[in-house]
């Protein structure tokens, strides 16, 4: 694990204030020992550091700063922290959304994924979809070491909107869009995470299709079964459409098929600001294919 020197200080002198250690002295040793991590030949220093991880676990059930502050020191010290994960487990469901997102960054970083990610699809399960989307969100940072989740993100996918009174805010829009981008970190790793963004392309949500145009270009060239659907989406010149034109992009060759509808939307002449927008548009995504194609 590295940390930025400047990020790290500012940690580490949290970390030996609540120790109630002598921080002046100790702080450029313990930023150093956090960069080198855990293969740092400074044994002692580590040592000395640790001695603040009960403080800092005891924190967690403090005022609101100091326990988002406490999770995120928590974090820094990586595996050496594992006693304080059944702590930080805890506090996954404490009422404050920036807490429970601060332990599950802390999480991921302390526990090795065989043991975080089934704390986390229990959270992702959770009837409400703040906590469910802090689990997707810690999920996606994951990757593919996070596949055991995927069943569980693609059923966040069909779940049926509940607007508001408005009728314009759906209550389950961010955790789809987290459950989205999982699955494009994910990638193929699942080998049902396109096929299920595919699906996602038809649904009557217009950010939800944008959130799978998304989590595919995410995915790349792997996601070229999807290209078919992606020009369908194009086609319709929608909300989405700048989103499909830079993922018909990432993925280069594989994209290959789309570029006729490109061709058309970078010829497009009209002067209202949308065409302008996707002519430039499709024309960079045009050179990043045929760059690859002549390679």
């Amino acid at each position: 694990m590295r940390v930025p020197q400047d990020a790290a200080g500012g940690y580490a002198k949290l970390t030996l204030t609540l120790a109630g250690m002598k921080s002046d002295e100790m702080i450029p040793a313990v930023i150093e020992a956090l960069i080198l991590g855990e293969d740092t030949d400074l044994p002692a220093i580590r040592a000395a550091a640790k001695e603040a991880l009960p403080t800092l676990v005891a924190a967690l059930n403090s005022e609101r700063f100091d326990a988002e502050n406490a999770a995120e020191a928590l974090g820094l010290f990586g595996p050496a922290a594992k006693d304080a994960v059944p702590a930080l487990a805890q506090a996954l469901d404490d009422d404050e959304y920036s807490i429970r997102e601060e332990n599950a960054r802390a999480l991921i970083r302390i526990a090795p994924p065989s043991e975080v990610v089934p704390m986390l699809i229990q959270l992702l399960n959770h009837e409400d979809p703040n906590r469910a989307t802090i689990a997707a969100k810690a999920l996606g940072s994951l990757g593919p070491q996070a596949k055991a989740a995927a069943p569980v993100l693609r059923q966040c996918l069909n779940i049926e909107p509940v607007y508001d009174k408005s009728g314009l805010n759906d209550k389950y829009r961010w955790l789809r869009y987290a459950s989205s981008s999982a699955l494009g970190q994910i990638g193929t790793a699942s080998e049902e995470s396109v096929p299920a963004l595919i699906a996602l392309l038809t649904h009557e949500d217009e950010y939800a299709r944008r959130d799978a145009v998304l989590a595919l270009g995410v995915i790349g060239p792997d996601a070229k079964p999807a290209v078919p659907a992606l020009i369908r989406v194009l086609n319709r010149r929608g909300h989405a459409a700048t989103a499909v034109i830079e993922t018909l992009g990432r993925m280069g060759l594989a994209a290959s098929d789309a570029i006729p509808a490109l061709e058309r939307l970078a010829n497009n002449e009209s002067r209202d600001y949308h065409s302008q927008q996707l002519r430039k548009h499709a024309a960079d995504a045009l050179e990043m294919i045929r760059l690859m194609r002549s390679e």
